[in-house]
This record gives structure tokens, sequence and C-alpha cells, in this order.
């Protein structure tokens, strides 16, 4: 099924992600990194979005944020990534497009939140690029951890979680089922929300329309 035309729900975590154009790289440089993080927190700030977890891959972002405003994301994310791809042709001497289409955006009830945290600051680990979470210098992990402190971050209601910081670098270690991990991979990229039934049910209320997986059908004979 395509992806469906984006519903941004108040108060409740979206996973977001955006890719490279041709899934090339859009981070060169450790100020790069650091110019995007800047930038990121000065818009979520001005749009009142808040930030629970983030890594910056080679050619794409993750992030996890709460918008408080319906048009939150949008907010952000537009001048964010406009700006940051200026920033890029500017240095590379480059035109053109910078990031591939809009971004993907999936509602997350509080378990799917947990989870897709955990994938979030897990994605180093899964790509090979380090052997342990937290000692990825770009993403949240190690501010979880309590390796660091980060003006990004919201604080996290972890009492509802069950992880204690001091427990979080065991509970990254963790992998997560597989079941859940491919529902997370697969609804952002169709757009839909990860959660239970009854999650489903009350955003669907509002949005007006199904928000559920539809498998295709086997072809007719």
């Amino acid at each position: 099924m395509p992806r469906l035309a984006r519903t941004v729900f108040t108060d409740i975590p979206h996973h977001i992600t955006q890719r490279g154009n041709r899934r090339e790289d859009v981070f060169f440089t450790d100020e790069d990194r650091l110019i995007y993080l800047e930038w990121l927190k000065f818009y979520c700030e001005k749009y009142n979005v808040s930030i629970l977890a983030y890594c910056l891959m080679t050619n794409h972002v993750h992030l996890v944020l709460t918008p408080h405003s319906k048009d939150g994301l949008q907010q952000v994310l537009k001048p964010l990534h406009m700006r940051y791809s200026q920033h890029i042709n500017k240095v590379k001497g480059w035109k053109g497009h910078l990031w591939q289409g809009r971004f993907f955006s999936s509602p997350l009830d509080e378990p799917y939140t947990w989870s897709t945290i955990r994938y979030v600051e897990r994605n180093p680990v899964q790509a090979g690029m380090t052997t342990k979470s937290e000692d990825y210098q770009w993403s949240s992990a190690a501010a979880h951890c309590g390796m660091r402190t980060s003006s990004l971050l919201a604080k996290l209601p972890i009492s509802l979680n069950g992880v204690s910081q001091d427990k979080w670098a065991e509970w990254l270690s963790l992998v997560e089922n597989s079941d859940v991990t491919n529902i997370i991979q697969r609804n952002i990229e169709k757009g839909l929300p990860c959660g239970s039934d009854n999650f489903i049910d009350q955003l669907e209320i509002v949005a007006k329309r199904s928000l559920r997986y539809k498998p295709q059908g086997r072809p007719s004979n």
C-alpha cells in the first residue's frame, strides 16, 4: 500500500526519518552534525516540539519527537532540512536536493515509543558502526545512559518504562523482538501508527479514516 497523507497528532510521540537523496550521504563532518543538532534544538524550542531521542546516521536521520501543535512537525522539519541543505550546498558547491522527498512519520503508543527509542539508539550497532549504542557520539543514547548531559532532550518518564538511567545501557543491549522491529520499519515507510488496537481506534476517530496496515491481496487467477 502507498504511503498515506500525513496526519499529525498533538502530544503523541512520532517516529521521524528522512534519507539523503538517492540514499546518498547527508553528513560529512562532525561540524555538519553539530550544526544539524543546533538547528534541531532551535526549531523544536521555537515551535514547541519535544525531542525524546535522535540518531544521526551517515545518510539519514532518526528522530522521536512529540509535537504540541498539529503543525509542529512540519514547522520544525521543513525549515531545518531546507536550511541544512543550503549549508551543505554552500560548503560543497552543490546545487539541488539533499534530502529524498518528504520526511516519514509514524505516531507511537507508549510501548512502541520505548521500542522505537531503542530501535533508534541501536541503529549504529545494527549498521556495524559501533558495538555499544552509548559509544556512538551522534545519538541520544549516551545522554540517556547518564554519560553526558544534553540540552536537546525532553525529560523521559523513565518510571513508566521501568528502566532507570543506570540500566539504560543494559536495556539498549537487548535486541528488540523481530516482529516489533518489522512493524516499526514497515509502518514508518507507510506513514502508519504503531500501537495497540485501542490506540489506533482513537487515532482513527481523530483522523476520520483508516490508519491500519492492509496487506496487498494475492492477484486473482
